[in-house]
C-alpha cells in the first residue's frame, strides 16, 4: 500500500556579500542558509543531506559551476543553518537562481521547488515542496522503506519500526543483524568521497572500490600507533609500531610489534610456520611448542658457516671439578635404530623415516640431567656437554 509523501523545506537565506556593495554587482564569498525541513507535516530533523546548484534562470537554464553536497543535522524543529562555499566567479553581476534538492540514501535526487533567486537583500524567504511516493506498510527485500512498519531485508531502513538484516538502519525500533548506522553527506551509490568509494555495505575502499571492508591503493601508514585485532577494550592482539620512545613489555624494540594474549602464529598457504606462545617458547612448522624454548621440526643448518657458542669462562665458573667415570656411564648407553609413530609425525612433533638416536628411559637412569619432560607427558633427549664427556672417555681407555 502506498501513500504519498511530502518533503517541505523553508529557507531564510543570508547572502555573504563583498566589503562594498553600492553600486557594485552582487559577489558573494559565501552563502549562509538558515532553513526548516518538515515531511508530511511533521519536522524532520535527521541527519539529511542537501545538493546545491547555482543556475543562470529560475526555470531551465545552465547550471553555473558544479554541484555541492551538504550534510546538515536539524533541531529537534527541523531548523538548520550551513554555509555554502560558492566561487564568487560564480555571480558576474548576473542574476542567479539556487536550485536545492534532497538526497536521499536510494540515490534520488528529490528536487525542491521554485528554485531561490540570490540577491543581496539582508534576509529573503523561500518555500520549496516536493514529492514522493516510497511510504509503505510492509516492505519485503525494499531498496528503500520510509517510515515503514516492516522491513525485512532492506537495504535502507529509514525510522523502521522493525528491520531485520538490513545494510543500514538509522532510528529503527529493532535492528537485528544490522551492519551499521551510517550516516554521510556526500551523494549517491555507492556512496563516494573525493579519494575513493564508501559503498551502503559499509565497505571503505581508498583509491577503489572494495571488495573487502577497507581496501585501498598505495600506502597506508599509521603513524606510530597500533592496529588493535579485537572489539572494545582488548589491547592484547595487536600490530604496532613501538619507536620514537615508546615501549612495548618495558623494552624499546624500536621496530613493528605482533603481539597476541596467548601468543602468535606467522604462516604461509594456510599452515603454520612459526608458532609462539606467551611462555616466551617458539616452534618452527610445528604448531605447539611442547616445552623447549626453541623446537624445530626439521633440519637447521649455518649456511654461512660459524659455531654456536656457549660461555666457557673460567672466571664466569664456580665449583669446578673433574669428571671422573664417564667411560663406564657412557658404555650404559645404547643406540637404537627406529621409525616414529604417525601421530607424531603428523603433528610436526618428530620426522618421518628411519632414525637413528637413544632411548630416554635409559639415559634418564645414566645422566638425568639429558631428559626433560614436554607439555604432552613425553620424555625428550637433550644431549649436552657430549665434547667433555668424549675427552674425559678417551682419556679413561
Amino acid at each position: 500500500m502506498r501513500g504519498s509523501r511530502r518533503l517541505h523545506l523553508v529557507l531564510l537565506t543570508l547572502a555573504a556579500c563583498s566589503a562594498a556593495v553600492h553600486a557594485q554587482p552582487f559577489a558573494p564569498q559565501s552563502i549562509s542558509y538558515e532553513g526548516q525541513l518538515s515531511q508530511n507535516g511533521a519536522a524532520r530533523s535527521e541527519l539529511t543531506d542537501l545538493r546545491f546548484a547555482i543556475f543562470d534562470s529560475s526555470t531551465g537554464g545552465t547550471q553555473i559551476g558544479t554541484d555541492v553536497f551538504i550534510s546538515v543535522a536539524p533541531d529537534a524543529d527541523g531548523r538548520f543553518v550551513t554555509d555554502l562555499p560558492f566561487d564568487a566567479a560564480h555571480f558576474s553581476g548576473h542574476s542567479r537562481w539556487l536550485e536545492i534538492s534532497v538526497v536521499e540514501p536510494n540515490g534520488q535526487n528529490l528536487i525542491l521547488t521554485p528554485r531561490q533567486r540570490c540577491t543581496s537583500a539582508g534576509r529573503a524567504k523561500r518555500a520549496a515542496t516536493a514529492n514522493t511516493t516510497d511510504r509503505t506498510a510492509s516492505t519485503p527485500h525494499a531498496t528503500f522503506a520510509d517510515a515503514a512498519n516492516s522491513a525485512t531485508s532492506a537495504t535502507f531502513a529509514f525510522t523502521a519500526d522493525h528491520t531485520e538484516q538490513a545494510d543500514h538502519a538509522i532510528a529503527a525500533d529493532s535492528a537485528s543483524f544490522a551492519n551499521a548506522v551510517l550516516y554521510t553527506g556526500v551523494s549517491g551509490l555507492p556512496w563516494t568521497t573525493p579519494n575513493g568509494f564508501l559503498r551502503t555495505d559499509l565497505k571503505l575502499g581508498i583509491g577503489k572500490d572494495p571488495a573487502e571492508r577497507l581496501e585501498t591503493v598505495g600506502t597506508l601508514r599509521v603513524n606510530n600507533q597500533n592496529i588493535y585485532l579485537r572489539p572494545g577494550a582488548d589491547i592484547n592482539h595487536l600490530l604496532g609500531w613501538y619507536g620514537s620512545g615508546r615501549t612495548f613489555a618495558n623494552e624499546s624494540p624500536d621496530g613493528p610489534v605482533l603481539a597476541g594474549f596467548a601468543g602468535g602464529v606467522l604462516g604461509a598457504a594456510n599452515q603454520s610456520i612459526i608458532h609462539w606462545t606467551s611462555a616466551g617458547q617458539v616452534g618452527i612448522n610445528i604448531y605447539s611448542p611442547l616445552g623447549n624454548t626453541l623446537e624445530v621440526n626439521g633440519d637447521a643448518a649455518k649456511p654461512g658457516g660459524g659455531s654456536w657458542g656457549t660461555l666457557s669462562d673460567p672466571r664466569a665458573k664456580d665449583h669446578i671439578v673433574p669428571l671422573t667415570g664417564i667411560l663406564d656411564r657412557l658404555l650404559q648407553l645404547h643406540g637404537y635404530q627406529y621409525e616414529y609413530l604417525p601421530e607424531f609425525t603428523s603433528s610436526g612433533a618428530a620426522l618421518a623415516g628411519t632414525q637413528i638416536g637413544l632411548l630416554a628411559s635409559e639415559v634418564k637412569e645414566v645422566f638425568p640431567d639429558w631428559v626433560a619432560t614436554g607439555n604432552d607427558g613425553l620424555m625428550r633427549v637433550t644431549e649436552r656437554s657430549t665434547t667433555a664427556m668424549l675427552v674425559e672417555a678417551l682419556r679413561e681407555l
